[in-house]
């Protein structure tokens, strides 16, 4: 059965019920602050408000309780509008424009007190709460989220968290049957394209049948569309770019892609249609063009995107960019673009301060903000050559090697301009990949495989490491002592990272750290055991903050992350003259390893940084087969 959101106005039943109460003489209100409660009728649901005027933090989306309330407390009572945003697991992403001022204007007896609170309602709550609601800026809406409406019959399908970062896909489709014909004024408008930029050139690849997957969108027959789709699908792609900022009139690209007003009146709806079109068709969805400037496309239906980047390769500023990502998608994984020729980000008005010395201290206080930030996208140019383009993936490996690392765009120009051939475009860009194997993704033709199925093996723990019979490296001197207050349960490896489950509401129950040093407020560590010579040696180098899911790379990967424990968790020339024993050690697949968790930050040997003194038991396990996920209990 098909869901529907609902928005309901009850401003009529809100002076009914005597919420808005007159005031005898108006005055303007005090600068002074008043609360804002939200209650959302949808447990531990995401909430937040912007606007001119609004406080900062409070963009930062806070969680409900789990009777649904949620507050924030300093609103200056000058801010007569704001925005209400509200999402939770199950539900689309709602926001509102909640302004005061037009009622206040009609209504010049009415003044907003600035000591009073507000609740706004979402979610399916009983009409009876509506006496509860309370004026502080006029709200001319209750607000109810229903379910997301169901997808069509076809995309019924799901993909998995491996599916969805096994980048496969071009920017550029070979669609022969679209190939631009002039309509007699320039113009080819099945799509609105013309035949000629505002640089003078003709784009030969359009002409000849390449179609600009972002410009699907502009083909209003179904028909058009679904070649695109067929044509993507037969060419072994298991992703589909949209382009989903926001629609304003003007030229398009070169002046090829002109939009009207009217085009940008429909623009969401269209692109709604397009995603769900290629989700149809099992393709994973990429919404990428956001930025801090440049926000989600109004009425974009987010639910519909699998993941997210953000605008392409206009700046190697990249702070505010994922933040803004982080924002609009809080709850899949998003990527940056790097430009041709960049090799690390620059700062801008987001970064932390001092700006980060090396890749592992930015990208760590980049997931702070943003959990779900994934990785970057390389754009390289194809008339380097391989060998150059090579040369700058390495040195960019250097800084970005924590996350994952996409060749993305490489071609799209040649094969948009010159008509590059596919082939020869594929045989360039499997060079590429063949000499870069830290590279996981590519989005410009490479030759496809078969795309990840879900986990992959299953496993059993063999046993328990009593902390005790092992020599600690860079673990406070007590750390055996600290008593074991949780279990872990099951341990999934991956292809991005390691995911443990525990057998009580920790680590998220644990006290944050105090403010590390260029690392923010850390929650808790993972830990590794590893035997090596017949002996037992542990240590914590793994941080994690709050809300972090998973880290440390695809411990079990030979390939995409060759040698994730000897390069990225025990690397030689680590902290405070290294890791010892296991600097550069990289257990095999069969050979048995121990993991745990421990409150606070543990690598550094110094007990202060852990606010608890407490960890979990140390289990065993053997090392699944590599490129594989597994989960082991």
């Amino acid at each position: 059965m098909r869901k529907v959101s609902a928005l309901v106005t009850l401003l009529a039943s809100c002076l009914a019920c005597g919420a808005i109460r007159p005031r005898p003489t108006p005055t303007p209100p005090p600068a002074q602050y008043r609360p804002i409660g939200v209650h959302t009728c949808v447990p531990g649901a995401s909430v937040w408000i912007d606007g001119a005027g609004v406080p900062a933090e409070y963009a930062t989306p806070i969680a409900a309780s789990p009777a649904g309330y949620a507050g924030f407390a300093a609103l200056p009572s000058t801010v007569l509008a704001l925005n209400l945003h509200a999402s939770a697991k199950g539900y689309p992403e709602y926001g509102r424009v909640l302004d005061a001022r037009p009622y206040l204007k009609a209504h010049p007896d009415i003044v907003v007190p600035p000591t009073d609170g507000v609740d706004v309602f979402v979610g399916s709550c009983e009409q009876s709460t509506r006496s509860q609601y309370r004026h502080a800026i006029q709200l001319d809406a209750w607000i109810s989220i229903a379910p997301a409406p169901e997808p069509p019959p076809a995309s019924g399908w799901v993909p998995t968290k491996a599916q969805v970062l096994d980048l496969q896909g071009d920017f550029m489709a070979w669609v022969p049957e679209l190939a631009l014909h002039d309509d007699g004024d320039g113009m080819d408008h099945r799509a609105n394209i013309r035949l000629r930029g505002d640089n003078g050139a003709t784009p030969h690849g359009l002409m000849a049948g390449y179609v600009w997957s972002i410009s699907t969108v502009r083909y209003r027959n179904p028909a058009d569309r679904d070649k695109i789709y067929q044509r993507a699908v037969s060419a072994g792609w298991t992703h589909f770019q949209v382009y989903a900022a926001s629609c304003a009139p003007g030229p398009g690209y070169h002046g090829l892609y002109p939009d009207t007003a009217d085009d940008c009146a429909t623009a969401a709806e269209r692109t709604n249609q397009v995603l769900a079109e290629a989700r149809g068709h099992r393709l994973i969805t990429i919404c990428m063009g956001v930025s801090a400037d440049d926000g989600p496309l109004v009425g974009l239906n987010r639910s519909l995107c699998d993941l997210a980047g953000d605008d392409y390769d206009n700046s190697p500023q990249k702070d505010c960019r994922i933040d803004a990502l982080a924002k609009a998608f809080p709850s899949i994984p998003v990527f940056v673009e790097m430009p041709d020729h960049e090799i690390t980000p620059k700062p801008d008005a987001c970064s932390p301060q001092p700006f980060p010395a090396n890749g592992g201290q930015w990208i760590r206080d980049a997931q702070r903000r943003a959990p779900r930030f994934a990785g970057v996208l390389y754009e390289v140019g194809h008339p380097d050559g391989t060998s150059a383009n090579v040369a700058q993936l390495t040195e960019a490996h250097t800084w970005w090697r924590d996350v994952q690392e996409v060749l993305f765009e490489s071609d799209t120009y040649w094969k948009f301009w010159q008509n590059l051939g596919a082939d020869e475009a594929r045989a360039y860009n499997d060079t590429v990949m063949a000499n870069a194997p830290w590279l996981r993704g590519c989005f410009s033709g490479c030759s496809t495989h078969a795309a990840p199925t879900s986990v992959g093996a299953t496993g059993t723990f063999v046993g328990e490491l009593d902390p005790h019979t092992a020599t600690l490296i860079h673990l406070p001197g007590d750390f055996a002592d600290w008593p074991a207050t949780t279990r872990i349960v099951s341990v999934t490896l991956s292809t991005t990272g390691v995911h443990v489950e525990m057998s009580d509401g920790k680590p998220e129950s644990w006290p944050d750290a105090v403010d590390h040093p260029g690392m923010g407020p850390l929650l808790y560590s993972y830990g590794m055991a590893l035997q090596i010579g017949g002996h037992w040696y542990m240590s914590a180098p793994i941080q994690l903050w709050r809300g972090q899911a998973e880290s440390g790379g695809p411990i079990q990967s030979t390939t995409a992350f060759p040698d994730q424990i000897a390069r990225n968790w025990f690397y030689r020339g680590g902290p405070n003259g290294g890791w010892g024993a296991m600097a550069g050690y990289q257990p095999q697949p069969g050979e048995v390893i121990g993991l745990f968790i421990c409150a606070g930050d543990c690598r550094d040997g110094n007990g202060g940084w852990s606010p608890r003194h407490e960890r979990s038991n140390v289990v065993l396990f053997a090392l699944t087969d590599p490129n594989t996920e597994a989960v082991i209990r």
